[in-house]
């Protein structure tokens, strides 16, 4: 047996054996009385921030998807955190050599060595570049990389089990997902990628003068280190709740248009915006930070969800129907009755669709993630699934509309669709 196949393995094993020790810790798996059910929630978000790294990212993207997960296990996801101790001053200086050849001290006029923030990931240290200019300067922890590859492996073999034993898996394509999250967090443990991604948004966004995207130094950024503008600014959240309600209401209306944009128009969109990620910047602005997830859709995939904006605003199945086969599903699945890869009777969906929006988007009520589990129930019952990609474009729609709600309750995402062009999400566009 190879050597390194052996310290594989046993680095898996001890990890399945430290798992099992945060979820026996948890009570996840122990019988509960029903008053106790409301704890569950608790539970799993603790067992996920104990287990760290690629869990609590796992756990985010869970609170994204009620079609899933029970409600209250959703609410509770989204308190999930990232913080952890600080990488020591010596290693971020050992990393600085291994990347860039010279230490922080050589590559720039300033470091500070004390970081502003500390994840399982990464953490932050604010910089000054030769000429003055303030920087944010990111550093992937040492051990990172490996300690990702080890508990991705362990997530792909569970879904492959659970896929073999389960039909809930089955249906829900699991493996599939998890190989899609996997190859997303493998993507963003290579700060160049997310270089990259950041210009591709600030392109997306760039006739919206209200979102800003910090700029990357191409020149200092390398696979473990990510040189960028630093932004001066704090959670737009807290940081907009002292503004003049048009204000608000102002920069709420920015944020959904420069989705549209990016999701509609672009084909390139920030996957991750949440309220962590938006920041408002003291000159009255929005800045969308941490580029490390970006989705990008073919253009099926954006004329299908333009598309299904407008049959939801029309509350129109049939519209809806047309645009799951415009590129939003993945192949469909077997069901009983029908051969494998049989397509679904349209009029039956479109039928099944009609009845979704009279029960669940009733008028001036905004599409909401109880709608978006219910379409996932119709569509699953149909033996489809939506595309990975296309889950990650509505969930940031979501994502955002939760946001807007607090900056302007009144605000419809539907109708802020029909204002950002009848050309853009016309069924024939």
């Amino acid at each position: 047996m190879r050597r390194d196949t052996l310290h594989t393995r046993t680095d898996r094993l001890a990890r399945y054996v430290e798992l099992g020790g945060i979820v026996a810790r948890s009570g996840l798996w122990r019988g509960r009385r029903r008053a106790d059910e409301s704890d569950r929630g608790r539970s799993l978000r603790q067992a996920l921030e104990q287990a760290g790294g690629i869990y609590v990212k796992l756990g985010q993207l869970l609170s994204t998807r009620p079609d899933l997960i029970p409600s209250d296990v959703v609410t509770e996801l989204r308190f999930l955190q990232q913080d952890a101790p600080p990488v020591s001053g010596a290693a971020v200086h050992r990393l600085f050599v291994e990347e860039l050849g010279r230490p922080p001290a050589e590559v720039l006029h300033d470091f500070d060595t004390r970081p502003v923030a500390a994840a399982s990931v990464a953490q932050v240290h604010r910089g000054r570049l030769a000429d003055g200019a303030p920087v944010a300067v990111k550093v992937q922890r040492p051990d990172v990389a490996a300690r990702v590859a080890r508990d991705l492996d362990i997530l792909g073999r569970l879904a492959a089990r659970l896929e073999r034993h389960t039909g809930w898996a089955a249906e829900q394509r699991l493996a599939v997902a998890v190989q899609g999250f996997a190859d997303s967090v493998t993507e963003e443990l290579d700060f160049r990628v997310e270089a990259r991604n950041l210009r591709a948004i600030a392109d997306a966004v760039g006739r919206h003068d209200r979102i800003v995207v910090p700029a990357p130094v191409l020149a200092l950024s390398r696979r473990r280190v990510l040189v960028m503008e630093w932004i001066e600014g704090r959670p737009l959240s807290s940081g907009a709740a002292g503004l003049a309600p048009d204000h608000r209401r102002d920069l709420a209306r920015s944020l959904l248009h420069c989705f549209f944009e990016q999701i509609f128009t672009a084909g390139v969109f920030h996957a991750d915006p949440h309220p962590g990620n938006l920041h408002l910047t003291a000159d009255g602005r929005i800045a969308l930070l941490d580029c490390g997830a970006v989705g990008r859709l073919t253009p099926a995939q954006q004329a299908g969800l333009r598309l299904m904006c407008v049959g939801i605003a029309a509350r129109d199945g049939r519209l809806m129907a047309a645009a799951v086969s415009e590129g939003l599903a993945g192949p469909p699945q077997p069901r009983p009755g029908t051969r494998a890869g049989a397509a679904p009777d349209g009029r039956e969906l479109a039928a099944a669709l009609d009845r979704l929006v009279a029960r669940h988007l009733r008028p001036g009520s905004p599409p909401d993630l109880a709608l978006f589990a219910a379409f996932s129930d119709v569509l699953r019952r149909f033996g489809l699934t939506l595309e990975p990609v296309v889950l990650g474009a509505i969930r940031a729609l979501a994502t955002v509309q939760s946001t807007v709600e607090l900056l302007a309750p009144d605000l419809d995402l539907l109708d802020e669709a029909r204002v950002y062009g009848e050309g853009v999400l016309s069924p024939a566009a």
